[in-house]
């Protein structure tokens, strides 16, 4: 469909009326995201700077420390930790069409109009989270948009232009029968993710202990594998209302996400101070001014545009059980 430039007055009223007016609306069709919500919020959300995000990192030992005793000389081998990461910026768009008689209709009321515009400018934000968010926890990396947790979850695949190993990579636990080795596996997982140290500069990384995991993801079909296999008298909780069931549930003591972008059979576990999220701000769910299709006169079209990238510190601390069945 071509497009050209609204002009006149309608152009003026759509601009001025969709930036800052979108309301909640009630919602029968999109599934929530909440891991999406939990990483672009706070201190997690960054702004994009340059044409790529670069950082370093460790992905070795100095190896050389020693003791020593008065004139013992000391090892000056050149030796080279660190290796560069490079994350590309990916992008989503989205657009609104309308006619334009459905606009005349309402334009003279610009409660109504603002109404209309928030109601569909809504909707195609809804729809590009929810793109997000099925790539973010998908089995393997959009092309063109964010990575993939899932994979910066293997041991292996390549990322930001740097293979995966035993440090740039995470762990992938085949398990299988929650009910005979699910709690056990997801222990294991658990455990070898708590040994590894933080990468410099995150959040608990001065305290010269390990960083532990703080979240875990999965879908309801399999946090209730885990529900299942409670002890019975654990589910009642004593508050005098004959409830059975908890405000929420841990596991050793990590909160977990319930999101049904998650695949099939997975449990994520992570560090969650060693993810980022980097946003261009000038394309942060940018709307962009109305155009007029040449094809079709009466029909506008507004843009939505997003920019920016998940970026890893670590992938060492990052994990998922795999194959999850009742």
């Amino acid at each position: 469909m071509a497009l050209a430039r609204v002009a006149g007055s309608v152009d003026d009223v759509i601009a001025g009326a969709l930036p800052g007016v979108i309301r909640p609306v009630g919602m029968q069709v999109y599934n929530g995201h909440p891991v999406w919500n939990r990483i672009s919020r706070g201190n997690r959300k960054r702004p994009w700077e340059g044409e790529s995000i670069q950082g370093a990192v460790v992905t070795g030992t100095y190896g050389k420390a020693a003791s020593y005793t008065n004139d013992d000389t000391v090892d000056t081998t050149s030796v080279q930790p660190v290796s560069a990461v490079q994350f590309e910026m990916g992008g989503y768009q989205n657009s609104i069409n309308l006619p334009l008689m459905k606009v005349r209709k309402v334009k003279s009321s610009p409660q109504r109009l603002y109404e209309l515009l928030a109601f569909h400018t809504k909707l195609a934000m809804e729809d590009m989270m929810d793109l997000m968010s099925t790539h973010f926890l998908q089995s393997s990396n959009d092309a063109k948009g964010i990575l993939s947790l899932a994979v910066a979850s293997d041991a292996t695949t390549t990322i930001a232009g740097l293979a995966g190993s035993a440090t740039w990579g995470g762990t992938s636990t085949a398990s299988g029968a929650f009910a005979s080795q699910g709690k056990n596996d997801l222990m294991t997982l658990d455990s070898t993710l708590s040994v590894y140290q933080a990468s410099l500069g995150a959040e608990g990384s001065d305290s010269g202990f390990q960083s532990e995991p703080d979240l875990m993801i999965t879908r309801r079909q399999e946090r209730q594998f885990y529900w299942n296999s409670l002890e019975s008298g654990m589910r009642y909780t004593p508050n005098g209302k004959g409830d059975v069931g908890f405000a929420s549930i841990t596991f050793n003591g990590r909160p977990i996400i319930v999101d049904t972008h998650c695949q099939s059979g997975q449990w994520h576990i992570l560090r969650s101070s060693e993810l980022y999220l980097y946003v261009a701000s000038d394309a942060d769910f940018l709307v962009h001014p109305p155009v007029r299709s040449t094809s079709q006169p009466d029909m506008i079209a507004v843009g939505i545009i997003w920019n920016g990238q998940v970026v890893f510190t670590s992938r060492r601390h990052f994990g998922k059980l795999t194959a999850l069945v009742a």
